[in-house]
């Protein structure tokens, strides 16, 4: 069997057979990839304290009829989340709506980068409604379905003068004059808060006066664009699986 290398953050596995784990790895060249680790649940498995969840390793793989096998693993980095349920949900959501959305069309740019500069956010600050915005904004744009953010999506009118509202079927803000029943309600403070989460860093986000506050209070709407957009339901979200 033909085998290659490759590392990743592992975002997923669930046991399979007696003995067996599949793991679900996201890596920079190949998006997402599934392979099994073989014998890794037993005791004496030299791969197990490689190939734990949010974890950055390197790995050999030789290429399956169905799934790939994982023949060896190195430890490069682990997330560590302790007993922090905040951090602990924020970790399991990033990993699911990766898990879920980025193998949908394939691999996309950008996504392992996004993913490991939200786990070094996660790592070195809390886990608030800012990084959990700034993750979910950009997981859009990684996706392609990057918000219109600029002018009204459907008479073009732009500036601070009027008022916009966020049209989830659209993916971008309308003006008052086209607004229809439904639309979210976004000030001016936080259409620019959305604006710098889509072009700049984590840390410089972090360093917006009140921006967890704003934050907070637009995550809903970013919630149900995705709801709208994919009609998928993130377990994670609400509860730990």
């Amino acid at each position: 069997m033909a085998t290659y290398a490759t590392h990743g953050i592992i975002i997923g596995r669930h046991n399979f057979g007696e003995a067996d784990r599949i793991i679900v790895l996201l890596t920079p060249e190949h998006g997402v990839i599934r392979g099994v680790a073989k014998g890794v649940r037993k005791i004496k498995s030299r791969l197990a304290g490689h190939l734990e969840l949010f974890s950055e390793s390197e790995l050999m793989l030789a290429e399956g009829r169905n799934l790939d096998v994982v023949t060896s693993a190195r430890l490069i980095h682990h997330l560590d989340i302790g007993d922090d349920y905040d951090r602990m949900r924020l970790a399991y959501l990033c990993a699911e709506m990766i898990n879920r959305l980025g193998t949908d069309s394939g691999h996309h740019d950008g996504l392992y980068a996004l993913l490991h500069q939200t786990y070094a956010g996660l790592a070195s600050g809390p886990p608030d409604a800012t990084l959990e915005l700034w993750f979910k904004l950009r997981l859009l744009d990684c996706l392609g379905y990057r918000p219109e953010l600029g002018r009204c999506m459907i008479c073009g009118a732009s500036g601070e003068d009027r008022d916009y509202l966020f049209n989830v079927e659209l993916g971008g803000i309308v003006d008052l004059g086209c607004s229809t029943p439904g639309n979210h309600s976004l000030t001016h403070d936080q259409i620019k808060l959305w604006r710098l989460m889509l072009t700049q860093s984590l840390a410089t986000v972090r360093g917006v006066t009140g921006a967890d506050e704003l934050a907070a209070a637009t995550l809903p709407v970013c919630n149900d664009f995705y709801d709208y957009t994919f009609g998928k339901r993130f377990r994670s979200s609400e509860v730990l699986t």
